[in-house]
């Protein structure tokens, strides 16, 4: 389907009725700020459809609304400003489709990620919040520093199921629905109405994640055009999702560095290296999936938090800076073969493994003392070293209120 045939939207699922509501003060006050505690949110009351006939009853008698997920934003996206708040965390149909996953969007990363451990398969571009609800991460494109592997959530979404503003629904497979050019896309209503939908003039940068403004290219499709989209054009109730093989093991390292130069050497040496890897397929090579970079103040900031008490984490101010560093490891490597692949990494007959490798490169730059692991078995371990990934903004954000607070 092209630009010139418009795709047809349909009637909601359900009866048009009025969904549960929470008006009382106390039960309105855990929907009226997200994590970056911005000061100020207040709504008249939380809407909690289940439906797409409640939902749709909402967009059609409320003035002002604001889809939310799990409010996990960091910028205040999610602190509504007098909106009603509609939570969209009772829509959590989950169910497999081959090698895709059909989620609702109330359904959290944390419960995807578990309904596709029985089956050897995971959803990679999660983002650093993995509490995060699948309707949130489609709104605003959210996707972790695994990005640098497995690309943005836009890559993996399949298909939309998305609320129009009048009530209507589009259902939206990837392919069917393609722009010509820069002429956009039409939608036709149930009651024959066609809505003109333009694309932006702009030309997206050439990076792999783009997260600001609407997406734009020429040819592109529209499920393209929702993605990212924060609710503004319609509201994603459900997605289908491509799934990939778990054929790995986890790796994490907390590298602490001298200065930001060694740090972004590394960082390039690390790149470089993995791509070699999969360019090559190589199973004895460095395969880093993600790598995120801590400044000075950070690492002030993890200290000052007492982060050694809270995540058992050796982290000292006078560091100039941190690598946070996600690596894979075979899934055929057991515990005990990758803790001697570690101690004896140095060694004249150290085996050629990725392990070895990435452990050689590391040690040419960073002291040994300065280099922290989390083996695959070290799960807990491996929690604590990524915890300090939402320590660091949730940390600015209580200095900031603070300072506003007394300012």
């Amino acid at each position: 389907m092209t630009a010139s045939s418009p795709i047809r939207s349909r009637l909601p699922r359900g009866a048009v009725t009025a969904p549960s509501r929470l008006e009382d003060a106390p039960d309105r006050a855990a929907y009226e700020s997200d994590e970056s505690h911005t000061p100020g949110g207040h709504t008249p009351a939380v809407a909690l459809p289940e439906s797409e006939g409640q939902l749709a009853y909402l967009l059609q008698q409320e003035a002002r609304i604001l889809p939310v997920g799990a409010q996990s934003s960091l910028t205040g996206g999610a602190t509504p400003r007098g909106e009603t708040v509609v939570a969209m965390e009772r829509f959590t149909h989950l169910a497999s489709q081959g090698t895709c996953v059909i989620a609702g969007a109330g359904v959290p990363l944390t419960v995807l990620q578990r309904s596709l451990e029985g089956q050897g398969r995971w959803y990679p571009p999660v983002p650093t919040f993995t509490g995060a609800m699948v309707g949130g991460v489609l709104s605003t494109n959210a996707a972790g520093a695994a990005t640098f592997k497995y690309g943005s959530t836009r890559d993996w979404v399949d298909g939309l199921t998305v609320m129009l503003p009048c009530g209507e629904v589009l259902e939206l497979n990837r392919g069917e629905c393609l722009s010509q050019d820069r002429r956009g896309f039409q939608v036709q209503l149930t009651d024959g109405t066609i809505l003109s939908v333009p694309l932006p003039s702009y030309v997206m940068p050439d990076v792999p994640k783009r997260s600001a403004g609407y997406h734009a290219a020429d040819g592109m499709d529209l499920v393209d055009l929702i993605i990212g989209s924060e609710g503004t054009l319609g509201i994603v109730t459900e997605a289908r999702l491509r799934t990939a093989p778990r054929d790995f093991q986890p790796l994490a390292v907390l590298a602490l560095t001298r200065d930001t130069e060694t740090a972004w050497k590394i960082t390039d040496e690390l790149r470089n290296q993995s791509r070699l890897t999969w360019s090559e397929g190589d199973s004895q090579g460095i395969d880093v999936a993600a790598i995120e970079f801590l400044d000075r103040r950070c690492l002030e900031i993890l200290q000052e938090d007492d982060a050694k008490e809270r995540w058992g984490l050796e982290v000292e101010a006078a560091d100039g800076a941190a690598l946070l560093i996600q690596a894979e490891l075979p899934l055929g490597l057991s515990p005990g073969e990758a803790l001697e692949q570690l101690a004896g990494f140095a060694e004249p007959d150290a085996p050629v493994t990725g392990l070895v490798a990435l452990c050689s490169l590391l040690a040419a730059s960073v002291p040994l003392d300065k280099l922290q692991f989390a083996l695959p078995d070290e799960g807990h371990r491996a929690e604590q070293m990524l915890a300090i990934r939402e320590a660091v903004p949730v940390g600015v954000n209580s200095r900031v209120g603070r300072a506003k607070r007394s300012g």
